[in-house]
C-alpha cells in the first residue's frame, strides 16, 4: 500500500500537534496548514498551495476558539469557522477526498444526560454556532456533491500543551505559581477526555468509509471542585480557593457524553480516567 498523504488543518494547535505526531508515527505524509503560520481559511485561495498534492484525507481542526472571545467578536468566528470550513469542503470536492471535521459541543443546555448524537442541537454561544454552521456545510457537501464526511463533537479535551486559558492548565498554573486558586464557580460539571484518547479516536478515521456524527468524550462528568481536589492531591497542595461567582451568558451547568456510537462502530473507549490523565499531564 502506498504511503498516505494527509492534509492537517490546524496542525500547530493543541490537538493538531498531537495528531500530527501520531500520523507521522503511522508513516503518513502530513501537510500542515494553520493560522499561527499565517494561513487564513477565509481566503478563497487559502488551500491553493496544496492543489498539486495527492491528498488522501483532510483533517479539519482549524479555526478560532474561545467562548468568551466569540461573544466579543462573533464576526471573526463566523468568517473563519463557517466560511473557512466551506473552503476546506470545496478543496475536498475538487480533490475527491474525504474529510474529518472536528466540531465542538453544540447541544446547549442538555435535556437529558448523557447526551447522545440524536439530542436536539441548540448552540449556546457564537463559537458553538459557528462550528455547527460548519457541520451544516459538511452535510450539504455530502448530500449534493458526495464529499465523504465524518463529524466529531469533542466535549472537553485536556492534556500537556493546552493553552493556559483553558480550565485545567489554568488551575495547574495557579497552584504552582500563586498557591491560590481563583475560579468563577466550583459547580459546573464537564466531561473531560485526555488528549491521547482523543487522538486514538481521530486515528480511527484514517481509513474508514463511515459517514457519521460521533461524540467524543469520557462519559463521566466532574465538577470544577472535583478537578481542583484531584490536582491538589497530586501536587501536594492546600491552596485556598476563591470564587468570583461571575455570571456567564447561557452557561450550561453539566455536560456528559454518550459515546456509544463511537464504541459500537470502532470498539473505541477511553484508556485514561481523569486522575490518570492528570498524572500523565503533570509528569
Amino acid at each position: 500500500m502506498s504511503r498516505r498523504t494527509v492534509l492537517l488543518i490546524g496542525h500547530t494547535g493543541f490537538m493538531g500537534r498531537a495528531l500530527q505526531q501520531r500520523l507521522e508515527t503511522a508513516d503518513c505524509r502530513v501537510l500542515g496548514f494553520s493560522r499561527s503560520q499565517g494561513g487564513d481559511l477565509a481566503r478563497a485561495d487559502a488551500l491553493d498551495v496544496f492543489a498539486g498534492e495527492p491528498v488522501d484525507l483532510v483533517y479539519h481542526l482549524g479555526g478560532v476558539t474561545g467562548v468568551a472571545a466569540s461573544w466579543k467578536n462573533p464576526s471573526l468566528f463566523y468568517r473563519v469557522n463557517m466560511f473557512g470550513t466551506q473552503q476546506v469542503l470545496e478543496f475536498c470536492r475538487r480533490k475527491q477526498c474525504p474529510l474529518v471535521y472536528v466540531s465542538t459541543y453544540v447541544y446547549g443546555d442538555p435535556l437529558r444526560l448523557p447526551v447522545d448524537e440524536d439530542h436536539p442541537v441548540r448552540p449556546a454561544t457564537p463559537y458553538a454556532h459557528s462550528k455547527y454552521m460548519g457541520e451544516e456545510l459538511c452535510r450539504f457537501y455530502h448530500r449534493y456533491w458526495g464529499v465523504g464526511v465524518n463529524i466529531l463533537r469533542p466535549f472537553n479535551i485536556y492534556g500537556l500543551g493546552q493553552k493556559a486559558s483553558f480550565l485545567i492548565p489554568h488551575l495547574i498554573r495557579q497552584i504552582r505559581e500563586k498557591n491560590m486558586i481563583e475560579v468563577r464557580s466550583l459547580l459546573p460539571r464537564r466531561d473531560f477526555l485526555y488528549i491521547d484518547d482523543a487522538v486514538d479516536a481521530l486515528m480511527l478515521f484514517l481509513k474508514t468509509t463511515t459517514q457519521q456524527i460521533y461524540n467524543l468524550g469520557s462519559g463521566v462528568s466532574y465538577s470544577v471542585e472535583d478537578v481542583i481536589g484531584l490536582l491538589q492531591t497530586l501536587l501536594g497542595s492546600c491552596a485556598d480557593i476563591v470564587q468570583s461567582r461571575a455570571q456567564v451568558p447561557n452557561e450550561v451547568l453539566e455536560v456528559r457524553a454518550d459515546c456509544g456510537r463511537l464504541r459500537r462502530t470502532f470498539g473505541w473507549s477511553p484508556k485514561y480516567g481523569l486522575e490518570e490523565g492528570l498524572r500523565r499531564m503533570l509528569a
